[in-house]
C-alpha cells in the first residue's frame, strides 16, 4: 500500500499512547514520510504504551527525521513500552538534534518494550545512541536483526552507536546485525555499550571510528555480561587528531564486564594505542574460554582468550567446554569453517 501524503505528526504521544493492537497481517505500507521536530517521540507511532501491541507489519521506503534536542527517533516508533512482533522497516531514520537516540524500528525500547522477531535495513542517523534496530534497549529483543548503516555524528560522554543496538541495558538474545557503523567514539559491530545480557548473538560488518571500538562491543561494562556469541566484523579506524588512548578489540575495545564462550574472527588495524585481538580488561573484566582467529591479525591478547589458527577453528575439540549439542554446530557450505549458532540455520 503507498502511503498518501506526508505524516503532519505521529501516532500517538506520552501523553495518548498507542494501546491498541495493530495486526498488519503481513502487508506492507510504502514511502512513510516524516519530518517532525516538534515532538519527543517521532516515528510512524509516538509512543507505543504498555500494552500496546504491533505485528507482521511491513513499512518499505520510509524516511523519518527529527532536528529537535533530545528526541527519540524510529522507523516504527519513538519510544516502545509493548510488544513489536515480526516488523520489518527498510529505509532512512534520523535523529540530528543534539543527545538524541535513533533506531531502525525504535527509537527507546524501554523495560516493558519486547521487539520480537523483527528487521531493520536502514540507514540510521544519531547524535548520542544510534543502532540499526534500537538506539537506547532497557528492554527485551529476541529473534531480530539489523542491516545497512549506522552514522553517529557526535561524540558526546556515553555516546554509544552499534549495528543493532546503540546502548544495552536490557536482554538481546538470538539476533544479528551485519552493518558498517562509523563515528567518533564507542562504536561496536553489534552494540556500542552493554550494560546488560547478550546471549546467543553475532555481528559481522565493518566499525569504523577513532575512539572505543569493538567488532562486538565498543565498552562492556561491569554489569554487562555477553555470552556464547562471536563477531567476524572488520575493525577499522579514522585518524581524527584524537589524543589519549584509542582502544579497538576484535571482540571487545573495553571490558569490565563478563564475556564467555565467544570469538573474535575479523580484522583489526594498528591505529588504536591498545588492540587487543579480542578483548582489553579493565577492573573486573573477565573472559573465560574464547578464542580468536591468530592468521587474520598480528594484534596479541592478554584478556585470557585463546589464538586458533583459521584451520584450527574447523574442529570442535579445539573449543574446550562448548556444546555442539545444543548451541554451536558447524554448516558444511562454510569457507572457512567456524562455529556458528544453531538457531542461524532456521534463519
Amino acid at each position: 500500500m503507498e502511503f498518501p501524503e506526508d505524516l503532519s505528526a505521529p501516532i500517538g504521544d506520552d501523553e495518548t499512547p498507542f494501546v491498541g493492537h495493530l495486526d498488519g497481517a503481513g502487508f506492507a505500507i510504502h514511502g512513510v514520510r516524516l519530518e517532525d521536530s516538534d515532538n519527543e517521540n517521532v516515528g510512524l507511532f509516538g509512543q507505543i504504551g504498555v500494552g500496546g501491541v504491533v505485528e507482521r507489519l511491513t513499512l518499505e521506503d520510509l524516511f523519518v527525521r527529527s532536528t529537535r534536542i533530545d528526541t527519540r527517533v524510529g522507523g516504527l516508533v519513538g519510544t516502545n513500552q509493548g510488544e513489536i512482533v515480526e516488523v520489518l522497516v527498510t529505509g532512512q531514520v534520523g535523529a540530528t538534534g543534539e543527545s538524541s537516540r535513533a533506531g531502525g524500528v525504535a527509537g527507546v525500547s524501554t523495560e516493558s518494550g519486547e521487539i520480537l522477531g523483527s528487521r531493520a535495513s536502514a540507514i540510521v542517523v544519531s547524535t548520542f545512541h544510534g543502532g540499526g534496530l534500537v538506539g537506547t534497549n532497557e528492554g527485551e529483543i529476541d529473534g531480530s536483526s539489523s542491516s545497512d548503516t549506522v552514522m553517529g555524528q557526535q561524540g558526546l560522554t556515553l555516546s554509544a552507536f552499534g549495528g543493532l543496538v546503540g546502548s544495552n541495558l536490557g536482554r538481546v538474545r538470538r539476533s544479528w546485525s551485519d552493518v558498517s557503523v562509523t563515528g567518533a567514539r564507542r562504536i561496536g559491530g553489534f552494540v556500542g555499550i552493554n550494560s546488560g545480557e547478550i546471549f546467543r548473538s553475532f555481528a559481522r560488518g565493518s566499525t569504523t571510528t577513532a575512539r572505543f571500538s569493538g567488532g562486538f562491543v565498543a565498552w562492556n561494562r561491569s554489569d554487562g555480561e555477553i555470552q556464547y556469541s562471536y563477531s567476524t566484523t572488520a575493525v577499522g579506524g579514522l585518524q581524527m587528531g584524537i589524543t589519549g588512548e584509542r582502544f579497538a578489540g576484535g571482540f571487545a575495545g573495553y571490558n569490565n564486564g563478563t564475556i564467555g564462550q565467544s570469538y573474535s574472527a575479523g580484522t583489526i588495524p594498528p591505529f588504536a594505542s591498545i588492540s587487543p585481538a579480542f578483548a582489553y580488561n579493565a577492573g573486573d573484566g573477565a573472559t573465560a574460554g574464547c578464542y580468536w582467529d591468530e592468521d587474520l591479525t598480528s594484534a596479541t591478547d592478554d584478556s585470557g582468550a585463546t589464538p586458533l589458527g583459521t584451520d584450527d577453528f574447523e574442529f570442535a575439540s579445539n573449543f574446550l567446554g562448548w556444546d555442539f549439542t545444543s548451541t554451536w554446530q558447524y554448516f558444511i557450505d562454510d569457507d572457512p569453517q567456524r562455529p556458528r549458532l544453531q538457531w542461524e540455520e532456521d534463519e
